[in-house]
């Protein structure tokens, strides 16, 4: 698969890569990079391409690789006659895109989520975490009804309808036999129905007061991540209440 890296030009391909992936005859090598970057009148040194000096050595000398930027490289592949070149047509458009929608993450980010999950597992955060979402815009709000408009606001983000929460928690208990929880809080209603919607919600109110633009898409990529993993969603200490408390990372 190719792999798209940052580079002084921004998104960039090595040609290298971007040659071997193609399938192209090796022995070709120098032709092709004469022909569609040396000699390419319609390519630019310095915005389109930088010079580099490859590790891998063919015949006792250096193959000379190339910084190609994204763009040069998806007409590069457009020109080349392989049936690998229409595919690499494709994924350059779907990682591009993938860029620009702010969809794939940095590696920070994943560590980042990755200790989340775990601090999110407890109920206790989530609301401690809404918490601070509410105060800081509470505080930064000029609305003469700061707190309707925050709760408007999160429910229309995250789809938090009372109605249709207590409609799933009554089908819920209907479908399970269970009896109808006393509990008049949405998150007891949530951890009955989905107890992963907590921890993306939590998720969503910690990452949103802390400015973060992909908050939702990375509160939804936590929920998958319990979800695959089976994260159990509990209490801070209710089950170990006659052992050592568990000491969690402090939500600042």
């Amino acid at each position: 698969m190719l792999e798209i890296k940052k580079g002084k030009l921004g998104q960039i391909i090595n040609s290298t890569d971007l040659y071997d992936y193609l399938e192209l005859d090796r022995s070709q090598y120098s032709r092709w990079i004469k022909k569609h970057i040396q000699n390419n009148i319609y390519s630019e040194e310095g915005k389109d391409y930088l010079t580099l000096m490859s590790n891998e050595i063919k015949r006792g000398k250096f193959r000379k690789d190339y910084e190609i930027h994204v763009h040069f490289a998806l007409k590069l592949c457009m020109v080349s006659h392989s049936p690998i070149g229409e595919a690499v047509r494709n994924q350059l458009i779907d990682l591009i895109n993938q860029k620009k929608d702010n969809d794939l993450l940095t590696h920070d980010q994943v560590i980042y989520l990755s200790k989340l999950k775990a601090v999110f597992s407890f109920i206790s955060e989530c609301k401690k975490a809404e918490q601070i979402n509410l105060d800081n815009h509470v505080k930064n709000s000029n609305s003469k009804s700061p707190f309707a408009e925050f709760h408007k606001m999160r429910n229309d983000i995250l789809k938090l309808d009372s109605k249709v929460i207590d409609e799933r928690l009554k089908q819920y208990c209907i479908d399970n036999q269970r009896l109808l929880p006393k509990s008049k809080s949405k998150v007891e209603k949530l951890i009955v129905i989905d107890k992963y919607e907590v921890l993306r919600n939590g998720v969503w109110d910690f990452l949103t007061a802390c400015n973060e633009e992909q908050s939702l898409k990375l509160a939804n990529l936590v929920k998958k991540m319990a979800e695959a993993e089976n994260l159990a969603i509990k209490r801070v200490n209710d089950f170990d209440l006659l052992n050592s408390k568990i000491e969690l990372p402090k939500i600042k």
